[in-house]
């Protein structure tokens, strides 16, 4: 699966602002490196999202979410659990969350399974990290993972649609009608 034909088929679904952004580097011995980054816009529920695929120097992408109107929202980290820890330890869960409301911190695991994001962890190498924090209008979520894992195009609908549900449950349970 092409990378850029699914990030356009989602900015095409949402009406998204897709760009791609494609470089040619020098490198040892005369030979060129191509490297690629695609870049998403769109807006979903209100909320911002600038989604970030770079196949360049960093192999990464990365999720940037504000929700305006949020108020008293709890923040969260996500983050996945080293793969030496995990034979240490004998841990089946291979992410640790930290959220002081349960309300949402049960609510992000329903959507991290429902979303078999669990699963991807336990096939591949994907290793997100995902932080929620409290602004002063607004909530941000930003997100980042390699893209060096095996399913890293064919993941990219359902990571996307976890972030959708996420902002909707945020909105949901946390929106402020101050305008």
């Amino acid at each position: 699966m092409d990378p850029e034909k699914e990030l356009q088929r989602i900015s095409d679904q949402h009406n998204g602002e897709f760009t791609v952004e494609e470089s040619i580097v020098e490198g040892d011995s005369g030979s060129q490196l191509n490297f690629v980054k695609y870049h998403l816009k769109m807006i979903h529920n209100d909320a911002s999202l600038v989604i970030v695929y770079d196949f360049g120097n960093y192999i990464i992408a990365t999720y940037t979410i504000n929700i305006q109107n949020i108020k008293n929202a709890p923040e969260f980290n996500f983050s996945t659990i080293d793969h030496f820890t995990k034979l240490i330890l004998l841990k089946n869960q291979h992410w640790k969350l930290r959220c002081k409301a349960t309300y949402l911190k049960e609510k992000i695991e329903i959507l991290f399974r429902k979303h078999q994001l669990d699963q991807l962890m336990q096939r591949t190498a994907f290793e997100p990290t995902i932080k929620g924090m409290q602004m002063p209008d607004s909530y941000k979520i930003h997100t980042t993972f390699s893209l060096n894992f095996e399913e890293n195009t064919k993941s990219i609908q359902t990571i996307f649609s976890f972030h959708k549900e996420l902002i909707d449950t945020l909105k949901e349970k946390f929106q402020s009608f101050r305008k």
